[in-house]
């Protein structure tokens, strides 16, 4: 009998840490949400998406950057 009980403990102490450990992190989810909702983007923090690829290609080469290519299915 008292091996029972302290297994059904276990049980309920290991789900409670879990309820527990969502509840922290989904606090600080929300709290990071708030706080990046209210952050604004630096300035010249944008992107230049470029269509034509010898031309982003130079253009990475020149600024020392990796070219990011996207592949699309375009009708």
């Amino acid at each position: 009998m008292q091996r029972t009980r302290s297994r059904e403990r276990a049980g309920a102490t290991g789900a409670g840490f879990l309820l527990r450990t969502m509840a922290v992190c989904l606090a600080i989810g929300l709290s990071a949400g708030v706080a990046g909702a209210a952050a604004q983007p630096a300035t010249g923090d944008t992107l230049e998406w470029l269509d034509d690829y010898q031309e982003a290609l130079a253009r990475a080469r020149e600024e020392g950057l990796p070219l990011l290519v996207e592949f699309r299915c375009a009708p």
